[in-house]
């Protein structure tokens, strides 16, 4: 009788980075950091994230849960001895509508499997 070699991949690992990574006025090209996250604009502001593990993404305006649109999520690819995963993601989120004034944004992530943490970043917009 025929044998395959086959190989289970290991359990997704929970959520274990989760950080602002840049910001920018437009949805590709470069995402600079900016001191402490803050940020002045009259126009959309894009934010690049980078989440390795996995877990449920959520984002909160000065504390109210609110949806953006998700405009690119890049796979983090990890090489392996049988093969390759994914092993996180760099994701771009579209800010806008947001009214004038300063607006505390959270980005957070609450991870999969047990033990399960929530990790967050937060950016400031002052939108003029």
């Amino acid at each position: 009788m025929p044998q395959t070699k086959a190989y289970a991949a290991p359990a997704a690992p929970g959520v274990y980075s989760f950080q602002i990574t840049g910001m920018s006025e437009e949805s590709m090209g470069d995402f600079p950091m900016f001191l402490d996250n803050k940020v002045e604009t009259d126009a959309t502001i894009y934010v690049k994230i980078k989440q390795l593990g996995y877990g449920s993404k959520f984002i909160n305006v000065d504390g109210v849960y609110s949806k953006f649109q998700e405009v690119q999520s890049v796979p983090i690819i990890e090489y392996i001895n049988y093969g390759k995963t994914v092993v996180g993601w760099d994701i771009t989120y579209k800010i806008d509508n947001l009214e004038k004034g300063m607006h505390n944004i959270e980005f957070g992530c609450i991870g999969v499997n047990f033990p399960s943490r929530t990790l967050r970043d937060n950016a400031t917009i002052l939108k003029i």
